[in-house]
């Protein structure tokens, strides 16, 4: 019964989309550890993404403006107007920590991006914010506060390293143009 409350969780705080889901992954890694916490997460995340990706392709554009607004301003910034460059946006906003990734997976259903690619873009790309959850919140369990915070770090310094990579050979300038997106707070 653990397993499905920590279920319903994770799809309430997907759904709605407005919950941050570092509670979620925290309570994860206390209950289960790291290991299975991330297991059991990355197969929730997948398992909510597909549903909401699938009934924003059935039931369209109207019916998502309608519940979230915002998708609306989000889906016609300028940083989704090219196909081309949709997959390496989204790929980039996933990565990045604090970033709305659950509004993001609304949009998902939405743009012209393959529904394989997105679907493990928007799931594998959790990973990082996952497991450091899940490692902080089995470390806050045993009153290791430190190394819990270290996760963080870690995390948040990989991503640093690999989002700058990535803007090394980003010939379109789109690693650029995602920063100055979240910064402006055009999203």
């Amino acid at each position: 019964t653990g397993m499905l409350i920590l279920f319903g969780l994770e799809l309430a705080q997907v759904v709605l989309a407005i919950l941050p889901g570092e509670p979620v992954e925290l309570l994860a890694g206390i209950c289960f550890g790291p290991i299975w916490g991330t297991i059991f997460l990355m197969v929730s995340v997948f398992i909510v993404t597909a549903m909401i990706y699938f009934f924003v392709k059935k039931y369209g554009r109207d019916f998502i403006y309608e519940f979230f607004p915002k998708v609306n301003k989000v889906e016609n910034s300028k940083l989704f107007k090219d196909p081309q460059k949709v997959e390496t946006v989204m790929a980039l906003l996933f990565l990045i920590p604090g970033t709305p990734k659950d509004l993001l997976v609304y949009i998902g259903g939405l743009l012209p991006i393959k529904t394989s690619r997105f679907l493990a873009l928007s799931t594998l790309l959790r990973f990082p914010s996952i497991i450091s959850s899940t490692i902080a919140g089995d470390k806050l369990l045993e009153g290791q506060w430190k190394v819990s915070i270290l996760a963080y770090v870690i995390t948040f310094a990989i991503t640093a390293i690999v989002i700058f990579v990535v803007n090394k050979f980003d010939k379109n300038k789109v690693t650029e143009d995602v920063i100055k997106t979240i910064k402006n707070k055009e999203m």
